[in-house]
C-alpha cells in the first residue's frame, strides 16, 4: 500500500501482480521497481470457513492500486462495512452463471433418476456434507442449515447390492460417461456395505480418480499388481499375509476407471484371489475373482490401455472387453 502511494505504475496492479513489476527488498522492507527479469506472484490459499480473511484474499486478486485497507473494500466511492459486502457489491460472489451452464450441460448428456423433492434435497445435503467433512467442517456447524437424513441414504442404496453380498459373489460393470453420478454411486455403495460392519475396497486405476473415493487407493498399490504384465502374471500377495487375510474378509471391491488398464492386470488379480480364497472354500477356485463381489466402472470412449507402437487391434485386444473375464 505504501508502494502504491509512491509509484504511479503500481496503481494498475493487483497484489498478486506486484512481483511482475516490483522486487521486494527484505532488508529495507520496501518494494522497488523491477529492473530485469520476470516473476509470477501468488497468494496463500485461504479456506472459506475463515470468513473475512477469505473475502479479503478474493479482493486482493481483483482490486488494483489500493493505498489503504479501507480502499480495498471501497466500491464506487462508498466504503462497504466488510470485505464480504465488498465482494457482493463487485459481483464476485452472486454470479451463478458458471453453475447454471454446468447443470444445463449435464442435463443434456447425463442420465437422470426419478426422485421426489425431498429425496433430491436430502441427497444434495448429503453431498454437501461430504465436501465439508473433507475440509474439517460440517453442516452441523451452521445452525440454520438442515442436515441430511443418513438413514435414508443408507437404506435406499442398500437394496442395490444386498443380495450379492450373501456369499453369492458377482462381477458387475457400470458403463457410464461423465456427469452421471458415478462418484455418488460409489460413495453410497460404500456406506450401504460399511453400515453393516463389512469391508469395502475403494480403488481406482489412477491416483487422481482414487482421491474422489472414500479411503481410495490405486489398484496397483493395493493389490501389488506387477508393472510388467504377462498372460500368467499374479499379484505379489503372500497367502499367509495380512493383506490376504483382509481380502478374505472383504465384502465388496470397487474398481473405478477400469478401461485404461491392461486386461492382464485383471486376470492377475483373478488368479490371485482364486488362490487365496480357495483355501477357505475349494469351490472359490471356479468362481471369477474367487467369488468376491467386484464392481467395475468405466467409459470405453475415454482412455484405453496405452501400448507404445501398437495398432488399434492391439489396443482393443488389451482391454478388458477382450479378456476371458
Amino acid at each position: 500500500m505504501e508502494c502504491n502511494q509512491v509509484y504511479k505504475e503500481a496503481k494498475d496492479l493487483t497484489y498478486v501482480e506486484f512481483p511482475t513489476k516490483f522486487v521486494w527488498k527484505p532488508k529495507l522492507n520496501i518494494w522497488k521497481p523491477r529492473e530485469r527479469g520476470y516473476s509470477i506472484g501468488r497468494i496463500h490459499s485461504v479456506s472459506p470457513k475463515f470468513g473475512e480473511a477469505y473475502f479479503f484474499r478474493v479482493l486482493l486478486n481483483k482490486v488494483k492500486g489500493p493505498k489503504s485497507f479501507e480502499e480495498i473494500h471501497t466500491v464506487n466511492g462508498e466504503m462497504c462495512p466488510s470485505f464480504r459486502d465488498a465482494c457482493y457489491a463487485l459481483g464476485l460472489l452472486d454470479d451463478d452463471k458458471e453453475y447454471i451452464e454446468a447443470i444445463k450441460k449435464a442435463s443434456q448428456s447425463g442420465s437422470g433418476l426419478s426422485l421426489n423433492e425431498d429425496q433430491i434435497k436430502n441427497l444434495s445435503l448429503f453431498e454437501i456434507e461430504q465436501i465439508l467433512l473433507r475440509n474439517n467442517s460440517s453442516l452441523k456447524d451452521y445452525t440454520r442449515t438442515p442436515f441430511p437424513d443418513v438413514d435414508y441414504v443408507s437404506s435406499s442404496n442398500n437394496r442395490l447390492i444386498t443380495e450379492e453380498l450373501n456369499n453369492k459373489g458377482g462381477v458387475f460393470f457400470v458403463y457410464s460417461y461423465g456427469e452421471t453420478g458415478k462418484t455418488y454411486l460409489w460413495k453410497t455403495l460404500s456406506v450401504a456395505v460399511r453400515c453393516n460392519a463389512q469391508i469395502v475396497f475403494n480403488l481406482a486405476s489412477s491416483g487422481i480418480a482414487s482421491l474422489l473415493l472414500i479411503g481410495g487407493m490405486t489398484t496397483h498399490s493395493r493389490f501389488i499388481i506387477p508393472l510388467v504384465l504377462t498372460e500368467v502374471s499374479v499379484c505379489s500377495i503372500s497367502l499367509d499375509s495380512e493383506l490376504a487375510s483382509l481380502l478374505h474378509k472383504t465384502s465388496l471391491i470397487i474398481w473405478d476407471e477400469e478401461p485404461m488398464i491392461h486386461k492382464h492386470a485383471f486376470e492377475a488379480l483373478d488368479r490371485t484371489l482364486k488362490d487365496i480364497l480357495k483355501r477357505h472354500n475349494p469351490r472359490n477356485s471356479n468362481l471369477p475373482f474367487g467369488g468376491k463381489v467386484i464392481v467395475f466402472r468405466g467409459d470405453f470412449r475415454q482412455i484405453l490401455p496405452v501400448i507404445p507402437g501398437s495398432s488399434r487391434q492391439d489396443i482393443v485386444n488389451a482391454s478388458l472387453s477382450s479378456s476371458y473375464l
